[in-house]
């Protein structure tokens, strides 16, 4: 609750680095943490499917993939998040792992229970509980990342329902597509 109150101060400092309106990254000395918004983003946002969600989770990681090819992420950096929202399988296709939460990880995890169980159940329509014996952390590398871009653009392309007649007769390549160059 405190960290909801507190999300616009964070939002303009440079704790976090913020590529879309529902994602987001926290540069840590061991890793990189990705997060899907923040509480007050995702209470007020308007479309809050599951599919929307993805659609920016992909988006978000193609503008860190091209911070990676500009180098200004190494490509050995650790980068993960937990998937609150998402069953950790819908990572592995993007090149990520999975593991159990460490102690400290559970610690902010109960910390954070109730209002991770509210934007659950705010975004099923319907009052759900965050099941803590089913979190896991999803991890990769920047390398690994990278050689996911593909699969990161075809899903973030398949979900904006583009398909390949529509790419090449209206946007002329991958100069073109709805995210920034420097994306792909």
């Amino acid at each position: 609750m405190v960290f909801f109150i507190i999300s616009p101060l964070v939002k303009k400092s440079n704790m976090v680095k913020i590529y879309n309106d529902l994602f987001f990254i926290r540069e840590k000395r061991k890793c990189i943490e990705i997060h899907l918004g923040f509480a007050s983003d995702l209470i007020f946002y308007k479309n809050f499917s599951r599919r929307k969600l993805f659609i920016h989770l992909a988006d978000g990681l193609l503008k860190l993939i091209s911070e990676i090819e500009a180098g200004k992420i190494n490509l050995n950096r650790i980068i993960q998040g937990n998937p609150y929202f998402f069953k950790s399988n819908n990572f592995k296709n993007f090149g990520f792992n999975e593991r159990d939460l460490n102690f400290y990880e559970k610690i902010r995890f109960y910390l954070n229970y109730f209002e991770l169980s509210f934007l659950k159940s705010l975004k099923s329509k319907k009052i759900l509980f965050v099941k803590a014996d089913r979190l896991k952390i999803v991890y990769t590398t920047g390398k690994t990342l990278l050689e996911n871009k593909n699969n990161i653009i075809s899903t973030y392309l398949r979900l904006n329902n583009f398909d390949s007649t529509e790419l090449k007769d209206s946007l002329h390549g991958i100069d073109s597509l709805p995210f920034s160059k420097t994306a792909v």
